[in-house]
């Protein structure tokens, strides 16, 4: 047999009945709420702290409690327990006179309620006995490392609340938008704190914001270039200052915070500055650390594009510490305009741009076209004797054509540099489309993403003129000059679909594919599983009809799902499911969460192998998810192959784990 358990309202009442029946005493209790001194997790798997009732009696020295509330559920119940439950504990046995709370709206929760017992409701503007209790059980339920500090305990108040202030600047200004972690900017002057003396912005990917500190350009050089799995850490450590959700921080320095309202960046976003040291020892930030950090943010944030591009500039700010001059130092930048013709050096393993074999053919076009070939033949005799030959390129003239060569030199840059060559190409002739195109690459804004590929599909249109739009729909790709047009036209697409603009970024997918039937940007890839999320399945299946010889494992197993949302688990969808298995066996696995994804994306992939299993996975699972019983039928239809199996077993969910 089972009990069902009372709710709040049937608990109170019995409370509060067996409360009248109590003797009344004089004595004065103090009532209050206060957040639980630890994290849980709700249905939904979210960290949050509930709040707590509880009812202190200073004559008995004795604690009451009511139930946890939840966000959103209401308190009143918990209160009432609170004074019910601390009369019936043990050595009490009696009624309070009256009841203390910390303000009306409290008060006005129980004094109805408290009255029918006999009992004054009364504010009082300090509760220091109920305060003291609350605070030793916080110490006895926290863990040692929730009661750990990220600040030196020493600081004063206002030295906190100038960093959080900066910190809160830098987050608004968004850094990230113009530097990557790619961006070494050294701290010239004032003096920096030992392992402060450079450092790069974290935000571009989007995981972390905020500041990496190095000790110099050497120390981050040995940092990027040491094993990710070993990482050789500075015998100074790793100072960072970051943006973190309160439940990540130690639960004293949030409610510290919180108490005195110090400036959040966001609701999510509490400012740390914390060093990791390699034995794992924590590390106080001091006074030092925050009045050279608040130098920094400051300046930073007040740091324009073109000053940035200077490679070398310096920002006078007002800072807790008085007034400073922050010098700040770009090494790439100077490095590039120290050398502009320099050759970059590239990564191991790492390819050129792709873009820059376009560069290649439209040398070769201009110098063919430069040769006024009188046949066929001599056409074809030149074009053998020009493999494996770079063309040569003509000195640039125009500012059209200054502006390509800057472009051709931003391919081969990264981070900043690149971003530099590309305003410098811009200035020189505005509608260079690649140029918008490398800007909105490199931004992290989604709508400041848009507005620059939008300047590029508009810049494009003005340097191709009607005519291609008249003359060459069906084959745009085949012509070099349209393509920065078709890459700004993605690029605007993705970054509408990014801001919820969805019919808008799926109408100007489909117009690529009118440009380009042939396909070769692999629009057919981002398109059908936009247009299955958003249940436009007719649309998808006259793309996947255009497109039924593919092999893609991201339209064969589209076009499985588009089956089962017809018919069902009827033969078509089980034929359509094995077309797909067939192309790639291991996105089964990925889509029902059997094997977990990796982080990284690949960033090449093979027909049927499972880095190309993982990036189906990415454009499909929404619309698979959101498809009734569908990963359900999906689970239930196939055998994993051999190779997953095996993973399986190793990560104990699969048949034979543990058998002997």
């Amino acid at each position: 047999m089972t009990h069902s358990r009372p709710g709040p309202t049937r608990v109170t009442s019995i409370g509060l009945e067996r409360l009248k029946s109590l003797p009344q005493t004089r004595d004065v209790w103090q009532l209050a709420f206060t957040r639980m001194p630890k994290w849980t997790l709700d249905e939904h798997d979210q960290p949050i702290r509930p709040m707590l009732a509880l009812c202190h009696s200073q004559t008995a020295e004795k604690l009451g409690n009511g139930d946890m509330c939840l966000p959103g559920e209401p308190l009143k119940p918990s209160a009432l327990d609170a004074v019910a439950s601390l009369a019936v504990a043990k050595g009490m046995g009696y009624r309070p006179a009256r009841v203390q709370v910390r303000d009306a709206q409290t008060a006005n929760l129980v004094r109805e309620d408290l009255a029918t017992c006999g009992i004054e409701v009364e504010i009082a503007e300090h509760l220091e006995a109920l305060d003291a209790a609350i605070g030793e059980m916080a110490q006895h339920m926290r863990r040692k490392e929730d009661s750990e500090r990220l600040f030196d305990p020493a600081l004063d108040l206002d030295c906190l609340r100038q960093f959080a202030d900066a910190a809160a600047e830098l987050y608004r200004a968004a850094p990230w938008n113009l530097l990557t972690d790619e961006d070494l900017v050294c701290v010239e002057s004032p003096r920096a704190p030992k392992g402060m003396g450079a450092f790069t912005v974290l935000g571009a990917g989007g995981v972390e914001f905020g500041l990496g500190f190095y000790a110099s350009k050497t120390a981050f050089k040995e940092f990027a270039e040491s094993d990710p799995h070993d990482v050789k850490m500075p015998a100074e450590g790793l100072w960072l200052m970051s943006y973190e959700e309160e439940y990540d921080w130690p639960m004293a320095e949030a409610e510290y915070w919180n108490h005195h309202e110090l400036a959040l960046a966001g609701e999510h976003a509490y400012p740390s500055l914390e060093c990791e040291l390699e034995n794992g020892a924590p590390k106080f930030a001091t006074r030092t650390h925050l009045e050279f950090a608040e130098a920094v943010m400051r300046a930073l944030t007040a740091s324009t594009e073109d000053e940035i591009d200077s490679g070398r500039w310096t920002k006078a700010v007002a800072t807790s510490a008085g007034p400073v001059a922050v010098e700040f130092a770009l090494p790439a930048i100077l490095e590039a305009i120290a050398s502009p013709r320099r050759k970059p050096k590239r990564e191991p393993g790492e390819l050129p741009d792709r873009r820059l074999i376009e560069d290649t053919m439209r040398d070769l076009q201009k110098q063919m076209a430069e040769q006024n070939f009188e046949s066929l033949d001599e056409a074809n005799a030149f074009l053998a004797k020009s493999v494996n030959k770079k063309p040569t390129r003509a000195a640039a003239v125009t500012p059209q054509e200054k502006a390509q060569e800057l472009v051709s030199r931003a391919l081969e840059e990264h981070g900043r540099v690149r971003i530099k060559l590309a305003r410098e190409a811009l200035r020189l002739w505005p509608d260079c489309a690649e140029a918008w195109v490398l800007r909105a690459e490199n931004m992290r804004d989604p709508a400041c993403r848009r507005e620059l590929y939008q300047q590029g599909v508009e810049a494009a249109e003005r340097a191709l003129g009607p005519k291609p739009f008249k003359d060459d729909v069906g084959h745009f790709w085949s012509l070099i000059e349209t393509r920065p047009y078709m890459r700004a036209r993605y690029g605007l697409s993705e970054a509408l679909w990014s801001l919820d603009q969805r019919d808008e970024a799926i109408a100007h997918w489909q117009d690529l594919l009118r440009l380009c039937p042939g396909d070769n940007m692999g629009v057919r890839r981002a398109l059908v599983p936009r247009l299955l999320e958003q249940g436009r399945d007719t649309e998808a299946a006259q793309v996947l009809d255009e497109f039924s010889d593919d092999r893609m494992a991201t339209l064969r197993y589209a076009n499985a799902l588009l089956e089962y949302r017809r018919s069902g688990e009827g033969a078509k969808a089980k034929a359509a499911l094995d077309r797909a298995l067939r192309a790639n066996a291991h996105v089964p696995m990925y889509l029902t969460r059997r094997i977990a994804m990796d982080s990284e994306l690949p960033e090449s992939y093979t027909l049927g192998s499972q880095e190309e299993a993982r990036l189906a996975t990415i454009d499909l699972i929404a619309a698979w998810s959101d498809t009734p019983g569908a990963l359900e039928w999906l689970s239930g239809a196939l055998r994993p192959p051999k190779s997953e199996r095996r993973a399986l077993r190793k990560q104990g969910k699969g048949p034979g784990k543990g058998r002997r």
